[in-house]
């Protein structure tokens, strides 16, 4: 199990890293700059202790210190330093770039996968933790790429330059030295095996939490309608520990690298400052060099936490790809995009389809039954019949689990998706409006639509005569949840929507069934005039709002029990009549 974790680590992070490759010039630029800024920054102390070698040999000395020498050398110092500064500058500005261009690919791709994920992939799904992937997971590896890579080339060449310059001056003391690496690498080794996990679950609670903030806010209204407010504050506690404590145990873990090295380090640089005064005292080594060495301890010991450090942030990077990745991953449905393309006004076929969401659970049963094209058909029973679930197979948000669904004697699974898709439309219970002017929520399924076209759908729907009332016509702008508007012309517009974009079959959802009986019929009179010349397959609670359908399909328990007109069923078919006459009780 931990090998196949290892295993699973090391491909996230090779193939995050394979995004790296189209910039891979750049790369080379940045490493040879890193390299570069690094050799002039690992000169500094050489340079220094030769200062202070000539500062203690000219006080020692009769002759006097020699300032020229010492002014040649820090100038020659200042040199270093501020070629090493104008060498970092061109490492970050080139990587700040790489990593934007490659969080820009994420989250196209992400975004793309998304666009073309199934129905049921959202249903499992929460919209808070697919945010926290395309937002905090990619912001984790920018940052990650932003910074790590630089500090890595930097740290690994800090460290070999420093080791070859200790061995110049003392090979002795540089193995003292050198002693604290391996020890290093295995703490943080023995960490990083710990925190790994907790790092994973934490990006997994942030997701989680995530999910339940966005629900939260999106139904405050209901929230506080139900006075929840205090039960919503409980149930947001869980979460909230949750993430607190994968957040205390993963930094906790991880941040006891940096101490335990530390106190490594320390132990050394005591040990090689003793050490170093015998030398000088006995003069096997000049002074200046031991402070040269001393401060290249100090330095060889920075790379080794900065790569500690660098362990840790890869580990909750790792973590974020692995996320991000899962998604991307998913595998779509196959068909033969593009190789069939249904001719006919829209005639639809149900052959022996079942499905089920859960294993145990199945929604419909054998369903067998064809709708001729141009029909008017309902689709009604009881809530959790599978009505929704038929008409939602026809635009192929779902997959049957057996049997198939054809239009005009072609199996859906071989029509292109797109071409499904501008065949079809549906206009749902829930009204969708994004931010925008009215005109772009019209000609959202048909961008190029002409000014005369989007006015003709319009006053088709019954929009029209409000739209014009608004301050700004047409190019009145809408919030994302189109505050200025209500239920019914929210609605009206979703029907104008789709009427310009005249599908083969229209799909309507309970259309009607968030507004009053006033609304209700301006949008049947809208409703109306979208039906003409298309097959329509309307899903209905309320049964008086489907009696002059062509033909009404009765579903229950995830089965057509009759199938008939409003006349016929209200003669002839017992459950249809026993929900119809309940339904006239009630409204009474």
């Amino acid at each position: 199990m931990k090998n196949q974790d290892s295993k699973i680590q090391w491909g996230t992070l090779k193939r995050l890293l394979s995004y790296l490759l189209p910039y891979r010039f750049r790369l080379l630029t940045v490493a040879m700059t890193s390299v570069l800024s690094t050799l002039f920054l690992i000169l500094g102390p050489f340079v220094l202790g030769l200062v202070i070698t000539t500062l203690f040999e000219g006080m020692m000395n009769n002759g006097g210190i020699d300032f020229y020498r010492i002014s040649q050398l820090l100038l020659g110092l200042a040199a270093l330093y501020l070629f090493s500064v104008y060498l970092s500058y061109i490492q970050e500005y080139l990587m700040v770039g790489v990593a934007q261009h490659v969080t820009y690919t994420l989250r196209h791709e992400l975004h793309h996968q998304l666009m073309k994920l199934p129905i049921a992939f959202f249903d499992r799904v929460s919209t808070g933790d697919l945010m926290s992937r395309g937002v905090n997971d990619i912001d984790k590896i920018s940052s990650t790429l932003q910074q790590t890579l630089t500090q890595t080339i930097t740290s690994l060449m800090t460290m070999i330059g420093v080791v070859v310059m200790m061995l110049i001056i003392s090979p002795l003391l540089t193995l003292i030295v050198c002693i604290t690496l391996p020890l290093s690498i295995l703490i943080t080794k023995r960490i990083i095996k710990y925190s790994q996990v907790q790092f994973r679950q934490q990006q997994q609670a942030l997701g989680a939490l995530n999910g339940y903030i966005e629900e939260s806010y999106t139904n405050h209204p209901l929230i506080q309608s139900y006075h929840q407010g205090e039960d919503m504050k409980s149930k947001f506690t869980p979460y909230n520990a949750s993430l607190f404590e994968a957040n205390w145990r993963s930094q906790f873990l991880s941040g006891l690298i940096v101490p335990l090295l530390n106190l490594l380090n320390n132990v050394i640089y005591v040990v090689v400052a003793i050490i170093g005064g015998i030398f000088v005292v006995q003069r096997t080594i000049a002074i200046g060099d031991v402070q040269a060495l001393i401060m290249y301890i100090r330095i060889f010991t920075q790379p080794i936490n900065r790569v500690a450090n660098i362990t840790n942030t890869i580990q909750a990077t790792i973590a974020s790809a692995e996320r991000l990745f899962q998604v991307l991953d998913i595998s779509m449905p196959t068909s033969d995009y593009g190789s069939k393309v249904p001719e006919g006004r829209g005639e639809i076929s149900f052959e022996r389809v079942s499905f089920q969401y859960d294993a145990n659970k199945p929604i419909l049963k054998d369903i067998n039954v064809k709708l001729k094209a141009g029909e008017d058909v309902a689709i009604v029973g009881s809530s959790g019949a599978g009505k929704t679930t038929l008409a939602l197979l026809l635009l192929r948000f779902y997959e049957a689990n057996e049997g198939s669904v054809s239009i005009d004697g072609l199996d859906i699974t071989s029509i292109d998706d797109e071409v499904l898709r501008r065949m079809t439309s549906i206009v749902m219970q829930d009204t969708w409006l994004f931010s925008g002017t009215i005109r772009e929520n019209i000609t959202f399924g048909l961008p190029l639509a002409t000014e005369d076209e989007v006015i003709t759908a319009a006053i088709k729907a019954r929009a029209d005569a409000f739209i014009r009332k608004l301050p700004n016509g047409y190019d009145t702008h809408l919030d994302e949840q189109a505050s200025g508007l209500s239920e019914g012309e929210k609605q009206l517009l979703s029907i104008a929507r789709v009427m310009l974009s005249d599908p083969r079959i229209l799909i309507l959802d309970e259309a009607t069934s968030n507004v009053d009986s006033r609304t209700e019929l301006q949008i049947q009179k809208g409703l109306q005039q979208l039906k003409q010349g298309r097959t329509t397959v309307t899903v209905a609670h309320r049964l008086h709002t489907v009696r002059h359908a062509d033909r009404i399909l009765v579903m229950h328990d995830g089965q057509i029990v009759e199938d008939g007109s409003h006349e016929s069923l209200i003669e002839n078919g017992a459950y249809y009549r026993h929900l119809f006459l309940k339904e006239q009780q009630n409204s009474i």
